[in-house]
């Protein structure tokens, strides 16, 4: 594909991804927080040559505008964690700085971060059981 590659990433790491796999025409990818579909991702540059995949992204708001934005990609609205179950998660809206991490959601709240910071239950899941499911053929995610 001739098309220019257009970085949405923050820190270019799509460009980086790119040089290293520039080649592969119809790839997959696993994009863990993925936040918002255009601004800040990762995975848009490849999304939009063809590739599909995974969104794991806990905020439910996000989580949508990836429904809306990304059809053929499957959405996980979970944060990604060692083991399955619950975290408690505290979301900067507006931005991609949510964590489950009390002290860096501090450091955020110390630094001055101008967004209200909300406590939000969320579910999570191991990248373990996310691969599990792409060898099954009747898995969970054949569905979304």
């Amino acid at each position: 594909m001739n098309k220019p590659f257009e970085s949405a990433a923050q820190n270019f790491e799509d460009v980086m991804l790119y040089r290293a796999l520039g080649d592969v025409e119809a790839g997959f990818y696993i994009d863990v927080g993925a936040q918002d579909p255009d601004i800040d991702s990762v995975s848009k540059a490849f999304f939009d040559r063809g590739w599909r995949g995974i969104h794991i992204e806990p905020v439910p708001e996000y989580a949508e505008r990836l429904r809306a934005a990304r059809p053929g990609d499957t959405i996980i609205e979970a944060a990604a964690s060692n083991e399955v179950g619950t975290t408690a998660l505290t979301v900067f809206p507006m931005t991609g700085l949510s964590t489950a991490d009390p002290l860096v959601a501090k450091n955020h709240i110390d630094r001055g971060v101008d967004h209200q910071p909300e406590p939000l239950i969320v579910s999570t899941v191991t990248l373990a059981d996310v691969a599990a499911e792409l060898d099954s053929p009747h898995g969970a995610l054949a569905q979304d």
